[in-house]
């Protein structure tokens, strides 16, 4: 177990290294959805900028908070208000996507964006290891939300590999699936 004097440290070094994660993820799936067209794509960025946004505020707050009242206060606010947000981002863009199927799709290179979601789930699978090693010893409820949160994205990258390499391999075959990528 940890002592109680580190938990301060482990709970930042954890927060700033999901923070610089997030970022790096971010852009590189921007980047990709930017080039892509992928609505799929898109829908997850947007995901994501929003976890990174309330990310970032509550690490610079933790960093410059010294009282421990003051730092479970903000950490209380952080964890509900973070996935009060998710949870309405995340109905948005299930409603987006569904709007996109409803609509008759649009065509995209499936090669590509399954490629980039290899390379993103690789990357969310290693965040998620080391955060989960730093949450091992720690209480902090921030850095196990952390890992939950990487957690969904390697599921979500995960299902993205699937759907984008089902419409890659079998696209030739079944046309109209690839309107739906």
């Amino acid at each position: 177990m940890i002592r109680q004097q580190e938990e301060p440290f482990l709970e930042k070094f954890a927060l700033i290294l999901s923070l610089f994660s997030g970022i790096l993820f971010l852009a590189v799936e921007l980047m990709a959805a930017w080039t892509t067209s992928s609505q799929g794509i898109w829908a997850d960025s947007i995901y994501d900028l929003g976890e990174t946004a309330f990310l970032a505020v509550f690490t610079f707050l933790l960093v410059f908070l010294k009282e421990n009242e003051k730092r479970d206060r903000v950490r209380r606010i952080f964890t509900l208000s973070k996935n009060v947000l998710l949870a309405v981002l995340l109905t948005g863009l299930i409603w987006g996507n569904v709007r996109v199927l409803l609509t008759g799709g649009h065509v995209i290179d499936p090669h590509r964006v399954w490629g980039m979601e290899l390379g993103l789930c690789g990357l969310a699978a290693a965040v998620t290891g080391l955060l989960w090693v730093l949450a091992r010893g720690s209480s902090s409820e921030a850095v196990r939300s952390e890992v939950v949160c990487w957690v969904i994205d390697v599921a979500g990258c995960a299902g993205m590999i699937l759907c984008y390499g089902l419409c890659a391999w079998v696209g030739d075959i079944f046309p109209w699936l690839l309107r739906y990528s």
